[in-house]
């Protein structure tokens, strides 16, 4: 009785370290494969930052132009009617 108990519970554990080293692998693969996803959606959203900046620079600076000509043509007036006060 004590021997099959034993017996049986050298199987069981033979039969989990098994199922660990068999099943590891595809647990370390399934890990990698999403380190992987969330590295490529983390190097686009990077990507989708810069191009965001870029635009906002390129705004930024269409606005400056636009109000320093505006700022040109309200001092250049000579009728005094663009001039404030």
């Amino acid at each position: 009785m004590i021997a099959t108990g034993i017996a049986g519970i050298a199987f069981l554990w033979i039969a989990f370290a098994s199922a660990n080293v068999m099943f590891r692998d595809e647990v370390i693969e399934a890990k990698n494969s999403e380190i992987e996803a969330l590295g490529a959606a983390n190097l686009e959203q990077t990507k989708d930052i810069e191009r965001l900046q870029g635009t906002v620079m390129d705004k930024t600076r269409d606005l400056e132009e636009r109000s320093d000509y505006l700022q040109g043509l309200i001092e250049s007036d000579p009728t005094g009617i663009l001039a404030p006060g």
